[in-house]
Formats: C-alpha cells, sequence, structure tokens
C-alpha cells in the first residue's frame, strides 16, 4: 500500500503522530500485534500470561492520549502482554463503533474470570488501576 494510503487510514482511525498527522507505520504496528494476537487464539494456543512476539512500538503511542499509559517508564512487562494489544482493540473500537460493549465486556470478564481461575489480571499486563485510566472508564 502507498505510504499516502496507510497514513490517510490510519488519520481516520486517529492514529497519529506528534504532529497529529496519520501515523501509518503505528497502525501497521498495530495490525501486526492484532494479527499475532488473532493466531494465538485461532490456534488455541495460551493467551493469558504470554509474552508476545510482535509487540506494540511505544515510539508509536506516546501521541496518542489514550494510549500513552503504554509507553510510560516501566511498563514493559504490560507490553509484552495481550494488555497491550488489549488496549489498542479498545482505542480502535471507540473510533469505528463507539457504541461497541467491548471495554464493559472485558472490565466484566476481568473481574470475574481471573478470580475463579486463580489468576491476576498482572499476569496479562494489566496494571494496577487500569480501570481507571481513560481508556477503560467509557
Amino acid at each position: 500500500m502507498l505510504r499516502v494510503d496507510r497514513e490517510q487510514i490510519a488519520a481516520e482511525l486517529h492514529v497519529v503522530d506528534a504532529a497529529g498527522l496519520g501515523n501509518g507505520r503505528a497502525l501497521s504496528n498495530w495490525l501486526r500485534v492484532l494479527n499475532y494476537v488473532r493466531n494465538i487464539c485461532a490456534h488455541h494456543s495460551r493467551l493469558w500470561n504470554r509474552n508476545l512476539a510482535d509487540q506494540l512500538a511505544t515510539r508509536h503511542v506516546r501521541a496518542v492520549p489514550e494510549l500513552a499509559h503504554l509507553a510510560q517508564p516501566g511498563t514493559s512487562h504490560q507490553n509484552a502482554r495481550p494488555f497491550a494489544a488489549f488496549s489498542v482493540i479498545a482505542f480502535l473500537l471507540r473510533h469505528v463503533a463507539a457504541d461497541d460493549r467491548y471495554v464493559a465486556d472485558l472490565r466484566a470478564l476481568m473481574a470475574t474470570s481471573l478470580p475463579a481461575a486463580k489468576r491476576t489480571a498482572w499476569e496479562m499486563g494489566f496494571p494496577d488501576g487500569w480501570e481507571g485510566l481513560p481508556l477503560w472508564t467509557a
């Protein structure tokens, strides 16, 4: 795909760089991460505590306020685990399907299923207080 087309699509999805322009490289990175997570799920592999081989490039999330928490110092654990991919999904869905229930459903799943399985959100890369981050409060 031509760079100008990638950047236009990224801009429409609010995937921007520091100047507020569409960031096609970031979108490409995000799609690669989501494709990797999709393949894990499609092949019924373990996801909940997996270190992802394809990870978000933190330089690409700094300019996106809803995802800037992924670029903070000391976030390598959450970026290596499913939390980062879940955050990107929440961000993209907010811009393409504002009435989607993804955030509410994931919050409910995390509140009920993890304790029942004797697992913690930290194992999936969720930081303490993640429920209060702007991305997860809507």
